[in-house]
């Protein structure tokens, strides 16, 4: 009898261990029957595999994050398991291409088989080593939602079709050897209602009217313009952007003035630095709670130091240097407890 009271505890524990196995993988089974790996479109195979055979693998390659994606791709497997793809899981449509630092080179040719891609909303071929233009043609990618060519090696000018892709919300052509003309930009601004990231450090803009940044829309929030020849004055209103975040102006030979009210209350980052901008420090600059970097070095700012400048308890960087500004920098500031860089 006690061996029997014995055992029964034991039955009992293996019973309901068994019932758990049953049901995990009977879960198991059916979230992979929900979500299964789609299939992916042969017209969608075949573009990519022509794209991808269009270009090399540059073995001597050596960024940090390089890493040949496309190397795997194999015509005998559903493209929608290849690396830097992704797919509409529902109809197998490739809707992303993510082929940075892939260590590619090559060109782009005007009838890339990439515009076959009908479905792509998210195209990033940023860090590799492509050779000549960007071709125009980008504009038949109608649904593109996020573009980046940062890094990429490309030169010329920027085909006026890009400004034509009404549906992005982030653009990175950023370090390249590239101009943008005045018509192709303002295009972009008039076009563009949905931005949010437009990113054209190292573009050249000289013949761009910075009066023309005034036509983004307010759903932008980061606005990155270093060293890109801008020259004439830069509308203050783009700091009182409603959303905007993060903005780069440095290293141009643009001038203005800084907002004595109303500034984006979401700003985080700004430089400046190497600019005319002129006038005095606002006090109003106080009100940016969330700023951590400020750059406003090699300008022409004037007079006293805002005492509203020291309650900013987010600042970890700033930078006041080559500016006629007056009034000296409290030795102890309890706003200041993080602060990394102060000149």
């Amino acid at each position: 009898m006690g061996k029997f009271i014995w055992l029964c505890p034991i039955r009992s524990l293996l019973f309901v261990l068994f019932f758990l196995s049953v049901v995990d993988s009977f879960l198991s089974l059916s979230s992979s029957s929900l979500n299964p790996t789609p299939l992916c479109l042969p017209e969608d195979t075949s573009a990519l595999l022509q794209f991808n055979n269009t270009l090399f693998i540059d073995e001597s390659a050596h960024d940090l994050c390089a890493y040949p994606k496309t190397k795997s791709w194999n015509e005998s497997t559903n493209c929608c398991t290849w690396e830097g793809v992704t797919c509409n899981k529902v109809t197998g449509q490739v809707i992303s291409l993510d082929l940075s630092c892939s260590m590619l080179t090559g060109s782009l040719s005007p009838n890339t088989s990439l515009f076959r891609l009908q479905g792509l909303k998210r195209l990033d071929l940023s860090f590799n080593n492509f050779s000549g233009s960007i071709p125009s043609g980008f504009s038949q990618l109608v649904s593109l939602t996020y573009l980046n060519f940062s890094g990429c090696s490309f030169s010329g000018s920027v085909p006026l079709d890009i400004s034509l892709l009404s549906k992005l919300i982030s653009l990175d052509l950023s370090t390249n050897d590239l101009k943008f003309d005045r018509q192709s930009f303002d295009m972009l601004t008039r076009n563009f209602s949905k931005l949010e990231n437009l990113v054209l450090d190292l573009v050249n803009m000289s013949d761009v009217v910075p009066t023309s940044f005034m036509n983004l829309p307010s759903s932008l929030k980061q606005l990155g313009i270093k060293f890109c020849n801008l020259k004439g004055k830069f509308p203050t209103e783009i700091f009182q952007f409603r959303y905007l975040e993060y903005v780069d102006l440095s290293l141009n030979s643009l001038t203005g003035y800084l907002p004595s009210s109303n500034w984006s209350s979401h700003l985080k980052y700004i430089d400046l630095n190497d600019n005319q901008f002129r006038g005095s420090i606002p006090a109003s600059i106080g009100n940016l709670t969330k700023i951590t970097f400020l750059d406003l070095s090699n300008n022409e700012f004037q007079g006293q130091l805002p005492s509203a400048l020291f309650s900013l308890k987010q600042l970890t960087d700033l930078v006041l240097s080559n500016n006629s500004l007056e009034g000296l920098l409290p030795t102890h500031v309890r706003g200041f407890q993080d602060l990394k860089f102060c000149v």
